[in-house]
């Protein structure tokens, strides 16, 4: 319960009664009751056999779409991310221990990350990761809040701090 609280995950109410904030029930809510408050929530994962912009006769070979708490889906997806991106074999600088999270899994994994904490969650459009052969992309629900100068020089704040803060 202190961990929840100080989260901003729950609130108390009364005294040892607590409720979920609209953020806990994104993060670790049930689909249903999700789908109450957010009517619009889902994000998909989609694998498609060929190169971005190529002319596509099958949509996708390989379809995750959750409406699941974020931190169910954010194993789910990175698990199905993780398992699509080639890690040749390298050794950490102790000699013997396998590096398996390289550059471009970190890359991947931050960028699953900042997917999840921007999304406007009442955006009807959702938020989609599309894995095709020669790359992957990530498309968010929802604008732009700031001009683009702006996150240029790094000044940015995210569209949802609670979820961020848990990430």
């Amino acid at each position: 319960i202190e961990m929840l609280l100080g989260l901003q995950a729950i609130d108390e109410v009364k005294k040892n009664k607590y409720c979920l904030t609209a953020a806990g029930l994104l993060l670790f809510g049930k689909e249903l009751k999700i789908l109450n408050q957010f009517p619009s929530y889902f994000i998909d994962f989609m694998v498609i056999p060929a190169k971005h912009g190529q002319d596509v006769q099958t949509r996708w070979v390989e379809r995750y779409s959750s409406e699941q708490g974020i931190i169910q889906t954010y194993v789910q997806i990175y698990d199905r991310l993780r398992k699509r991106i080639p890690v040749p074999f390298a050794l950490k600088a102790d000699g013997y221990t396998r590096n398996d999270d390289p550059p471009f899994v970190q890359a991947a994994r931050e960028a699953l990350v900042n997917l999840l904490m921007h999304i406007d969650y009442f955006d009807a459009k959702g938020a989609v990761v599309k894995c095709y052969d020669d790359q992957i992309l990530f498309r968010n629900a929802g604008c732009l809040r700031f001009p683009i100068e702006r996150i240029e020089q790094h000044l940015t704040e995210p569209r949802n701090p609670v979820i961020a803060k848990v990430f």
